[in-house]
């Protein structure tokens, strides 16, 4: 007997139903490995997120199952944010938990932390509704939500509660988050179900971050990621990376989304490995030169590097003429607000060269508010030639006495 379309499609099961039975068979498999789930999150983000952790990763995602307070200090490109995306989504779907994410800009919190939840999210089946910074709609009230850090705002972090009373909070390079933001956000994980895990790059030799990496009596379980602990690093020692041609390090870059030994290799000839670059990049290692006594720090560049302003207020150019081929060099400085827009630096030593260039750099008069050039010396004739074809000049004398004689003695140590 044969069955007509009608009969036939009656007799199979719907789209939606076969898609409930894959989700029950899932889901009971899950719940059979559930109390390995709670002891191996490794497990959990193989089988359900399809990902292989590497060995450090594994390490932090089990040291948060036992301590109330994790901090992480990496060398660079050491995938300990991707590590992070997948302790959002193991604390929310397998501990429960409510989870809250913060960093510094909002480039860290969209465009990299999320980023990476997001694409883990994604085609696994997890429950919730996904949005930019937000996994919602699931029982109980459990949300995951990731914004900025604002370092003049932290009141913001007031008013977060778990409905089980277990809640993770992560911080992202947290080694640039301020200390009185870095204070609200530890009152997030006060409960007893609270964990607090702070990630980062060794950038800052003062602050929670870098207290809890290093302090011997901290309360923080502390975990380093070395470039030498890393995939890429596999049976590689120092000794044989600064002797190794460039060549040979090619053959070391098994993962390329982590840290190469060839970027370790340039960075050790660049800076040597004496360096606090080298130790902060390469070693994950806080360095030994960036204290009280640096008058500019290492970690002040890197937190100013970070920070966004609107593009607006005036436009202007700062100029310093060093008209000699092997003196000083000329530096231009271009910036609109508190953006730096550009820097420029060159050897010259003819003014009417130095002033062709600058024109070429700068482009439009009309384009600037202002064009400030310090005056003395070589100076002047700089200045007064960009003057006559029509640029706003500001003529500025740095050996002038300063509006506030009690704190500085010339124009120069004011500015």
């Amino acid at each position: 007997m044969s069955l007509s379309p009608a009969r036939l499609s009656r007799s199979l099961p719907s789209n939606a139903d076969v898609k409930a039975e894959l989700a029950r068979r899932r889901a009971a498999k899950l719940s059979d490995r559930g109390a390995l789930y709670l002891e191996e999150p490794a497990s959990w983000a193989s089988d359900v997120l399809g990902v292989t952790l590497i060995a450090v990763q594994a390490q932090i995602l089990k040291a948060l199952n036992g301590n109330r307070r994790v901090a992480v200090a990496a060398c660079h490109t050491s995938g300990k944010t991707f590590c992070n995306a997948v302790a959002v989504l193991y604390w929310l779907y397998v501990r429960g938990a409510m989870v809250v994410t913060t960093a510094l800009s909002e480039n860290l919190v969209k465009n990299q932390l999320w980023r990476d939840v997001g694409r883990l999210w994604s085609g696994h089946g997890l429950p919730g509704n996904l949005l930019q910074t937000e996994i919602s709609g699931l029982p109980n009230g459990l949300m995951a939500l990731g914004f900025k850090a604002a370092d003049y705002d932290p009141g913001r972090f007031a008013g977060f509660h778990s409905p089980t009373g277990q809640m993770l909070v992560i911080v992202d390079e947290a080694s640039e988050v301020p200390d009185g933001v870095m204070e609200a956000v530890k009152t997030l994980a006060s409960s007893e179900g609270a964990v607090l895990l702070l990630t980062g790059n060794p950038l800052r030799t003062s602050g929670e971050f870098y207290h809890a990496c290093t302090d011997l009596d901290s309360i923080y379980h502390a975990i380093f990621i070395d470039a030498f602990d890393t995939p890429n690093f596999a049976g590689l020692t120092e000794d044989e990376l600064l002797k190794s041609s460039k060549s040979e390090l090619l053959g070391f870059n098994q993962l390329p989304y982590l840290i190469s030994p060839l970027w370790a290799r340039e960075v050790a000839d660049e800076y040597g490995i004496e360096s606090d670059y080298y130790r902060m990049r390469v070693r994950g290692r806080f360095g030994l030169r960036g204290g009280v006594e640096s008058i500019v720090r290492l970690e002040w560049v890197e937190q100013a590097n970070e920070r966004l302003f609107p593009l607006s207020g005036p436009k202007e150019a700062g100029l310093d003429v060093g008209a000699s081929l092997g003196g000083d060099e000329t530096v231009l400085t271009i910036r609109q607000g508190m953006n730096l827009l550009g820097q420029h630096a060159f050897r010259l030593d003819d003014e009417v060269e130095i002033v062709a260039r600058v024109e070429s750099l700068l482009g439009r008069p009309k384009d600037y508010d202002a064009v400030k050039v310090d005056t003395i010396g070589v100076g002047k004739g700089v200045h007064d030639m960009l003057k006559a074809k029509g640029w706003p000049m500001v003529a500025l004398n740095s050996s002038a006495e300063p509006g506030d004689k009690v704190r500085f003695v010339n124009y120069r140590d004011e500015m």
